[in-house]
């Protein structure tokens, strides 16, 4: 029997989650039975957008916090951190303080990198169904051990959102791209499947105290559920989640198929809850719209053109240094003459744009992100 813990917490006071969060690692003994003394920790946290922690949108700091002083208490170094939804456009820094992430490192003394600043490597996935290789941070390889701490929330594309879908963050543009382009919501929760199989955690901690039902990940509304999850299954642990949300066995396809390719347990009926009872602490979520699994796959290919971020180089100001060609982990810098980016080739990491002394790689925005720039200034 796989185990998932489902505690009651009725809110982020810093004492109630920490003692939340110990109940609900007690059965698997502890912080300790997952972290030893001198390992380095990176904690996924979700940070969609820049959005108030009140607005259920991204991972609680009151939870990632107290995740980062039990680790610490077993003696790891802890990162953390993630890449959200506007790291290709330089606001990481102005996310993470939004989120209250940038108060969590203060306070406990964490290491919050920008992790595009690490540069990018490609993590093949052998057996994936709709992808074959991504993306990833090379900070993580320097990693002995990851903790994946999702938002409790629905989801316009996959129904329902937790630790599965959470590792999405840990991808370049280009890979959301292309994972988005199996926009069907059969296609997609396959793709999720493929990136989750490629990296998974030790561990999944998930903020169900306060969720999101209705249109989200990030439009919907905050809904109390009152509970933190843990397991080291995360297959497991999204069963229960969307259990607590009123969702039937099988209608979460990333369960369900993640649990089909041996990832982890789907089945309810062969999953220990321990602490709370899932019969006594659901609350029916409302769901998407039906009309949004109609219109996504039709409107995907629009939605790319029209808020697409692109890397190009301005001939003028380049020096030809070369530092462009040995950053980019793609290969996608031309250098028969003017230097230039084969967009074929190009994955979105921006390695490029980060490292170029002279501003000679520029950042080539669709009307969409000219757009939101204006109405939400950084």
């Amino acid at each position: 029997m796989t185990t998932v813990s489902l505690i009651k917490c009725a809110t982020y006071d810093t004492h109630a989650v920490s003692d939340a969060l110990e109940r609900a690692l007690d059965p698997f003994g502890g912080m300790g039975a997952f972290v030893k003394k001198g390992q380095k920790v990176f904690l996924k946290v979700n940070l969609l957008l820049a959005a108030d922690p009140d607005q259920a949108i991204t991972t609680h700091p009151a939870v990632v916090e107290a995740v980062i002083r039990q680790a610490q208490a077993a003696g790891a170094e802890v990162f953390f951190g993630d890449l959200p939804g506007g790291f290709h456009i330089g606001n990481t820094r102005r996310i993470y303080k939004k989120c209250g992430m940038a108060a969590v490192a203060e306070r406990t003394g964490a290491n919050l990198p920008l992790l595009e600043q690490s540069g990018f490597r490609e993590r093949a996935i052998p057996n994936g169904r709709k992808l074959t290789a991504i993306h990833t941070p090379k900070l993580l390889d320097d990693m002995d051990v990851l903790i994946n701490l999702p938002k409790m929330k629905t989801h316009m594309q996959a129904l329902y959102t937790g630790a599965i879908k959470n590792l999405f963050g840990l991808m370049t543009t280009r890979d959301r791209q292309a994972a988005h382009n199996h926009s069907r919501f059969r296609a997609f929760s396959s793709a999720l499947v493929d990136i989750y199989s490629s990296m998974v955690p030790a561990l999944n901690i998930m903020d169900a105290i306060m969720g999101m039902d209705g249109t989200g990940p990030s439009q919907g509304k905050p809904r109390a559920w009152n509970a933190l999850l843990a397991s080291p299954d995360a297959v497991a642990m999204d069963a229960v989640g969307a259990a607590l949300m009123g969702l039937r066995p099988g209608e979460v396809l990333t369960t369900e198929f993640a649990a089909r390719r041996g990832l982890g347990q789907g089945d309810l009926s062969l999953i220990t809850v321990h602490g709370g009872r899932i019969a006594h602490m659901a609350r029916r979520a409302k769901r998407p719209s039906p009309a949004i699994f109609t219109m996504l796959p039709l409107l995907g290919g629009l939605v790319n053109d029209i808020s697409s971020v692109k890397p190009v180089i301005d001939a003028k100001n380049c020096k030809k240094c070369r530092s462009c060609v040995e950053v980019c982990p793609a290969g996608a810098i031309r250098t028969e003459g003017d230097f230039k980016i084969d967009d074929s080739c190009c994955i979105l990491c921006f390695c490029c744009h980060e490292m170029c002394e002279h501003g000679a790689v520029k950042l080539k925005k669709a009307p969409l992100v000219r757009l939101a720039e204006i109405v939400n200034p950084r």
